[in-house]
């Protein structure tokens, strides 16, 4: 069966694009492995021999900006390179959409402008003493449990 998927994956016809994505792959045991995809097709992938997966094993690849995959390890070559062949093919669109971006993070960077009101001088220089803030909490605490005992003994 080896011989058969290498030489369908030697015989492929989608043409392979150089993209460098960093992705994590889980092996048969679930354990997973950062790694980078060297090259990526709608059929399958490169990535180097930092794991050590077995010919024929069953893997799971995640890359940002096209999700979880699963996969399957179908060759070695002599430097440690893996060639994997994608259960499900990829379609044109999530292909294009990864090479074209190359999304590099999951985080996403958001505008940010200093807001006016919160952030003005002004406003932290009108901060409360310690002694007020103390005062301000005993006395509605005083305010609270007399309303509470108010309430529980109304003939007090």
């Amino acid at each position: 069966m080896t011989a058969t998927v290498a030489k369908l994956y030697d015989q492929r016809t989608a043409p392979r694009h150089s993209v460098g994505l960093d992705g994590t792959l889980r092996d048969d045991s679930n354990r997973p492995y950062e790694i980078v995809v060297s090259d990526l097709s709608l059929t399958g992938f490169v990535i180097p021999g930092s794991a050590d997966l077995k010919i024929p094993s069953r893997i799971g690849l995640g890359l940002t900006g096209l999700g979880g995959r699963s996969a399957q390890v179908v060759r070695k070559d002599g430097q440690g390179w893996y060639g994997c062949v994608f259960d499900v093919p990829l379609t044109d669109a999530e292909l294009n959409s990864v090479v074209a971006e190359k999304p590099k993070s999951t985080v996403v960077s958001l505008p940010w402008t200093p807001d006016p009101i919160f952030d003005a001088p002004s406003f932290r220089d009108e901060r409360l003493s310690p002694l007020v803030k103390v005062l301000i909490i005993a006395g509605t605490t005083v305010a609270l449990w007399g309303g509470l005992a108010a309430a529980v003994w109304p003939s007090l």
